[in-house]
């Protein structure tokens, strides 16, 4: 597939590739996710969201620094929440407590 071709198939803004360094030499982990990244658009616009999902989780796996990445896995989330009717909740990341849990007051708090 020529350069060309490639820009009609998956057309990426001038400004994106600059703003995502995306004209540099890509490590093998790199490049691995860009595949990924194709894979989930693929998958996206063949009705299999689930499966998108996991290929922009694995993309930003390899490549965590790229924001294309991070931002088609958030988007999958979020409409997969939506068809649920799901919130997303916003976790303090700085904050230690994210990771404690409410300690039970009596046995009626351990019942589901």
């Amino acid at each position: 597939m020529t350069e060309d071709q490639f820009r009609k198939t998956y057309p990426i803004p001038d400004k994106d590739i600059k703003d995502q360094n995306l004209y540099h030499e890509y490590t093998q982990s790199e490049v691995l996710a860009a595949f990924l990244q194709m894979r989930g658009k693929y998958l996206e616009q063949i009705g299999m969201p689930e499966h998108a999902a996991l290929a922009y989780a694995a993309a930003h796996r390899f490549a965590p620094d790229t924001p294309l990445f991070s931002e088609n896995l958030a988007s999958a989330i979020d409409s997969a929440m939506k068809s649920l009717n799901l919130d997303r909740k916003g976790v303090d990341m700085g904050s230690p407590e994210r990771f404690m849990t409410p300690r039970p007051t009596s046995i009626e708090d351990l019942r589901p």
